[in-house]
């Protein structure tokens, strides 16, 4: 479900971005959604289930606010000047910096993770070339700008989805989900302040049907459904594992993007998508393979968005 829901994702983003002020109605998107979280957490247990301590909830704030909002703001910027293909496989940097990170940790990696990560990241460089993204509003020196910031977004990513295995975070995959999204929600909202984006009840009457649904569509799937599902894998598997989706992801969008909005992939993203496909099956292998202690413990729960 995190493939189709994420992968479609970049293409739904890229048509939100220019009907609506972007960063503003992600913000709204966040929000809505962190209140759909709790009205589910209260059907589905009782109002005091967001009862954890403070300590915890700030916790969970903060890494929605980095973990998402810091990689959701790169891309919806990026989306204005690349293709939505091209930054969803640049997105698919998260397993590379999460490998770096364990790594710089003194973990041991097992050599089929290493081989993976490295397939990823030679396809990364591909897209990073000039002129690979065939991004067309944009030269060849802004293409590798805005290629350049959603890679380090990516790694705002995977650093704050690895802060919670250092501090507590509500051991609940739905309450950690709901203040989890509640922050990026507050990240995103600021990051529209900050960029002068206004969003008034006024403009909300002049937003087409087709806009509602697209908007209505991302708060659902993407949104609940998709970090609700994320929230409680990482709670049952490891972090570099459930990570891949980030590989995944890109080759739907690259699909959709080529069906709906006729964006012909290049033959580096082509390329690049093959890289990455070949090093997602290379961690999936290497991950099943690793020992359980490698799994990420339930008391330390991470929500990751796109």
């Amino acid at each position: 479900m995190l493939y189709l829901a994420w992968g479609s994702l970049f293409l739904v983003l890229a048509e939100i971005g220019e009907r609506m002020p972007t960063l503003t109605a992600n913000g709204l998107r966040f929000g809505l959604a962190a209140l759909l979280l709790a009205l589910l957490l209260t059907l589905t247990r009782r109002p005091s289930g967001l009862g954890v301590p403070a300590r915890e909830r700030t916790a969970a704030v903060v890494v929605g606010a980095g973990m998402i909002a810091g990689m959701t703001v790169p891309v919806v910027l990026a989306l204005r000047h690349l293709p939505s293909g091209t930054v969803a496989l640049l997105a698919a940097s998260v397993p590379m910096w999460v490998e770096l990170i364990r790594l710089l940790e003194g973990e041991r990696r097992s050599r089929r993770t290493l081989a993976g990560a490295a397939l990823g990241l030679l396809g990364l460089c591909l897209l990073l070339a000039p002129g690979a993204s065939g991004a067309q509003d944009a030269s060849p020196a802004e293409a590798v700008l805005w290629s350049a910031v959603v890679v380090l977004g990516s790694g705002a990513w995977a650093l704050f989805a690895w802060v919670p295995t250092r501090v507590a975070t509500p051991s609940n995959p739905l309450v950690m989900a709901t203040y989890t999204v509640a922050g990026a929600s507050l990240g995103m909202t600021l990051a529209g302040v900050l960029a002068g984006e206004r969003l008034s009840v006024a403009d909300l009457t002049h937003f087409s049907a087709g806009t509602w649904l697209a908007f209505g569509y991302l708060v659902l799937i993407p949104t609940v459904l998709a970090y609700a599902a994320y929230a409680w894998l990482l709670s049952v598997a490891s972090l570099s594992l459930v990570s891949t989706f980030a590989y995944v992801n890109p080759v739907v969008a690259v699909a959709l993007a080529w069906l709906v909005l006729d964006q012909s992939p290049t033959r580096a993203v082509v390329l690049g998508g093959a890289l990455v496909l070949a090093g997602v099956g290379f961690i999936v292998r290497g991950e099943s393979e690793a020992p359980s202690v490698d799994a990420v413990p339930p008391a330390v729960l991470s929500v990751k968005e796109n």
